[in-house]
């Protein structure tokens, strides 16, 4: 079964990176969280992912958020929520994404990329793939 949210962290620099945080509030019935991240993002080549779906979707979905954050070695976070807010059918807003930076949330981005401030002391890219009732995307983090 594919997912209808989802992110994907690939680390393709040399260092490992502690999972922070991570949630995914689905529906208890409808909901189905598929993967969760592990405790660590492994340097050169390490991926992680969050991915769930909801069983109604075509129908309705919504009211659920699926997050993930990362601590570097000096303490700072940085990571990356799914939005979902309500559908009905055809009608609604479309999921988006949101950033953590300077401890909150921030920005309603669907398919635009967005890159971390570099004082992260890495290069942190998401590029999404966003549709209707849909989002995915893929976090890289690069040495700079």
């Amino acid at each position: 079964m594919s997912s209808d949210f989802g992110q994907s962290w690939v680390n393709t620099s040399t260092t490992a990176f502690a999972l922070d945080d991570w949630g995914c509030s689905t529906d208890a019935v409808l909901g189905t969280i598929q993967t969760s991240p592990g405790n660590k993002l492994e340097g050169g080549r390490g991926t992680e992912s969050l991915t769930w779906s909801q069983t109604a979707s075509a129908i309705a979905s919504g009211l659920t958020d699926g997050y993930v954050k990362w601590r570097t070695p000096k303490g700072a976070i940085f990571g990356v929520n799914i939005h979902v807010p309500l559908q009905i059918g055809p009608f609604g807003t479309a999921p988006y994404y949101q950033v953590w930076v300077n401890g909150g949330w921030q920005g309603k981005r669907t398919s635009e990329p967005f890159i971390f401030d570099k004082s992260l002391g890495y290069h942190v890219e998401v590029k999404p793939s966003a549709g209707h009732s849909n989002l995915h995307f893929t976090v890289t983090i690069t040495d700079i």
